[in-house]
């Protein structure tokens, strides 16, 4: 393990020189697992990407229904009900 108090100049205001970083061997993993690593990252990414995706679509879809609620064009049918037990479910289009 590096640790970087090794590489830095000490005084009052620490600072690691770069000609230092530039001699320092860095240990690699074999290149099977460097590559498990990557795939395992860019299917993490892929993910990462679809959930952005998705949570666009949902927020463009919140929006379009607002905007039919606000300027009339959807209604909802408002229930006793409905308002007391607090769930969406007991909301209808008319």
């Amino acid at each position: 393990m590096i640790d970087l108090k090794d590489l830095s100049n000490p005084g009052p205001l620490p600072s690691i020189n770069a000609a230092r970083v530039r001699d320092l061997q860095i240990p690699l993993p074999p290149l099977a697992e460097q590559q498990k690593i990557a795939d395992i990252l860019g299917a993490v990414d892929r993910r990462i990407q679809a959930e952005e995706t998705y949570t666009r679509a949902l927020g463009d879809l919140f929006q379009s229904l607002l905007h039919e609620l606000m300027s009339g064009r959807r209604r909802v049918k408002f229930t006793t009900e409905n308002a007391e037990s607090n769930s969406q479910e007991g909301f209808s289009h008319v």
